[in-house]
């Protein structure tokens, strides 16, 4: 028997514990739900007298499927899964957990191999796991242990894509130790958060041109003092805020979208007055306004929320290398996989976050705290780090804006 590799967590990951019923935003709702093989092989040979003529009939062999892990399907109804009842898993119920396909047992867990480490996180589209990593006003810590005695099953593993990583003289050699410098890097709380990401553009830029392969001095220099890097001009306010809608519109056009996100949207909209006679330059006032005011006050009080997601991000998506799954979704757009591309990428998505958090601020005024700023966080990872399609839209906007690299991306930011 192999001997189960070490792990690397967040110190909250053995907390997690499923809210069940109670959960405000299910994972059995809105969702494709894919089977394994042998969960399906186990569903097709159920005798169940209930549960078995709807396991043969609702779980269908995927005719996309992209090895054991998508094999099969379950056929959607409704916008829930067929065998919810209750807020509870009606499998898990009658059969046991060990009739939950792999991806449904595993859930929200994220599992990455990183230099013959397991890294183990929590997936923030789930509102309990984005309650653990998002409201610690501390500095995200990860605490190693061995996996010993730990039965649980493994999900689909992430790896890392790095060009050329097979040959003697690939240019990234030190994986774990650049990435331990990114989360060192944007929890200096030293500097504003702003200059904290664009000093990661400028990190990103020298693995792009140079890789780590002399070693990680230049990067440690670079993450031990983002003080002198002078922020970049922001983008004009209409251009901006036009940009980030744009951004978050690519998304709510493409792939089906969640009530509770666009919920929050709705909210966004009504904070910033958004009507049929709205301008861009009168909507982006208001914007700034709400940066000025209520959004400023809950980014002195709670600015570790989008640090937390920062970092939770880095971690789990294996940024800035990538997972192979997210490289894909980007290469279906002809973009092909590059470090830049995926700081972009984590810009796009922080920009997105905070501009819609910033017009809830207006929308909510005095009573803006951690519970709605939480509910649109966990709301936005689940609708747009999910999308099959997003990455590469994303990109392609981008590109037409002409934000092609790291330094440009910075335009974007605000304090």
């Amino acid at each position: 028997m192999l001997k189960p590799l070490p792990r690397l967590q967040p110190s909250y990951y053995e907390t997690f514990r499923c809210v069940g019923a109670e959960c405000e935003d299910t994972c059995c709702r809105g969702w494709r739900i894919p089977v394994d093989k042998e969960t399906y092989e186990k569903y097709q040979a159920c005798s169940d007298p209930v549960l078995g003529p709807k396991l043969h009939q609702l779980v269908n062999i995927n005719p996309t499927r992209h090895g054991n892990d998508s094999h099969a399907e379950i056929k959607m109804t409704s916008e829930d899964c067929a065998f919810l009842a209750g807020g509870l898993c009606s499998i898990q119920a009658t059969l046991g957990e060990e009739y939950l396909c792999k991806n449904c047992a595993t859930y929200p867990r994220v599992m990455c191999a990183v230099e013959g480490v397991l890294e183990r996180s929590l997936d923030l589209s789930c509102p309990e796991a984005a309650r653990l990593a998002l409201t610690n006003k501390e500095p995200m810590r990860f605490v190693e242990c061995s996996g010993e005695g730990d039965g649980a099953r493994l999900g689909t593993v992430g790896l890392i894509d790095t060009k050329n990583s097979r040959h003697p003289d690939r240019p990234y050699r030190h994986v774990s130790e650049v990435r331990r410098l990114i989360v060192e890097l944007l929890e200096n709380r030293r500097y504003p958060l702003r200059q904290r990401i664009q000093a990661l553009g400028q990190l990103c830029e020298t693995l792009e041109m140079e890789g780590d392969k002399e070693g990680c001095g230049p990067l440690r220099e670079i993450a031990a003092h983002c003080g002198p890097i002078r922020p970049s001009a922001c983008m004009p306010s209409a251009p901006r805020f036009e940009t980030a809608v744009e951004l978050i519109l690519a998304r709510i056009g493409s792939d089906t979208t969640g009530r509770r996100f666009l919920d929050c949207y709705r909210d966004f909209m009504g904070g910033l007055h958004w009507t049929a006679e709205s301008t861009i330059e009168g909507l982006a006032e208001r914007l700034d306004a709400a940066y000025r005011g209520p959004y400023a006050q809950f980014r002195a009080a709670h600015g570790y929320m989008l640090e937390n997601y920062l970092v939770s991000y880095v971690f789990r998506t294996l940024f800035p290398f990538g997972e192979n799954s997210v490289n894909e979704k980007m290469a279906n757009y002809g973009f092909v996989h590059s470090i830049t591309h995926q700081y972009q990428f984590l810009v796009v998505n922080f920009v997105v976050i905070d501009t819609l958090l910033a017009g809830l601020a207006a929308f909510h005024g005095t009573n803006f705290d951690v519970p709605q700023a939480l509910k649109l966080m966990q709301a936005a990872c689940k609708t747009f780090e999910h999308s099959l399609t997003y990455p590469g839209k994303a990109l392609e906007l981008l590109a037409g804006k002409g934000l092609l690299d790291c330094s440009s991306m910075g335009l974007l930011l605000r304090d």
